[in-house]
């Protein structure tokens, strides 16, 4: 199937890097590699490597551009008693064996998955990035990506399999058990998508920001984030919907950029109650950081 100019090939458990190079020159290198396997971490690193090499001695004039991977042969494993802990249930009123035979069922059929692009950064204005063509208005995100080159783009998600398991299960408990399953397989995902880009790029940290999670990036640019993503549904399962929420429910898109002083969405976000804060909100942050100068 080809898109843009491209072909992606797709197998269970693999990722497909294509490496284009400069029309001028009329090569196109297609590697189908196990990125879970050592042999396929190691693999990527001398191609990494090699292409470097290539780019140095032909005097910077070889552009190399990776463009599209597919992870979705994630390992995922529901810890019990994680699940019971991060639910906060008192086991003293609450019977194991239901929640026990509901994690069972899941982890038979759980495939959390992820897809990530790379993509150049074209341009900047004050308060925009142009990333393969598409302007994205966001002030916080151009100050993030001042000095980057290249972006991952990217969407994770804890797989059709248990958003379809999760909607036939009824008893309300049970299907909120269900939903903090799917979150932990969505978290899986996320967690292989970074140790992948740290792995193929050596990135050292990573920051994300993802549309609607700060008013200053909203959730209507999800459209132009998705015109870069590509039709994901027959890849990785996800979809966006008319109302600009993803389906599977559990399922995250956005960009993610190397950033050694590391930023989270949170430290600009006054919201007082949030179960999913990772960062302690800052009030000085963005007068100090991203605010434009007069």
């Amino acid at each position: 199937m080809k898109r843009e100019g491209r072909e992606r090939s797709k197998q269970s458990g693999y990722s497909c890097i294509n490496e284009l190079f400069p029309r001028t020159l009329a090569w196109q290198i297609t590697v189908l590699l196990d990125v879970n396997s050592i042999l396929g971490k190691l693999t990527l690193r001398c191609l990494r490597r090699y292409l470097l090499t290539l780019n140095r001695a032909s005097g910077g004039v070889l552009k190399v551009h990776m463009s599209e991977f597919i992870l979705d042969k994630i390992p995922f494993q529901i810890d019990l008693s994680i699940l019971i802990e991060e639910l906060r249930l008192d086991m003293d009123k609450f019977d194991i064996d239901p929640i026990q035979r509901l994690a069972i069922e899941a982890q038979a059929i759980a495939r959390p998955k992820a897809f990530y692009k790379v993509a150049p950064v074209e341009a900047r204005g004050d308060d925009y990035v142009v990333i393969g063509g598409i302007k994205l208005t966001s002030r916080v995100l151009r100050v993030n990506l001042d000095t980057e080159q290249q972006v991952f783009l990217y969407a994770a998600t804890c797989g059709t399999e248990l958003e379809v398991w999760s909607v036939s299960v009824k008893d309300g408990l049970q299907n909120f058990l269900a939903n903090e399953i799917k979150g932990m397989a969505l978290h899986s995902a996320i967690q292989a998508l970074d140790e992948n880009i740290a792995t193929c790029f050596n990135t050292g940290q990573i920051s994300s920001m993802s549309p609607g999670s700060l008013d200053d990036w909203p959730l209507e640019e999800q459209r132009g984030l998705f015109t870069l993503l590509g039709d994901l549904k027959d890849v990785i399962g996800v979809q966006l919907l008319d109302n600009l929420w993803m389906v599977p429910s559990m399922s995250v898109s956005g960009i993610r950029f190397p950033s050694e002083a590391g930023f989270e969405s949170c430290q600009l976000c006054p919201r007082e109650v949030c179960s999913e804060r990772a960062a302690p909100y800052d009030d000085e942050l963005y007068d100090r950081k991203f605010r434009l100068k007069a």
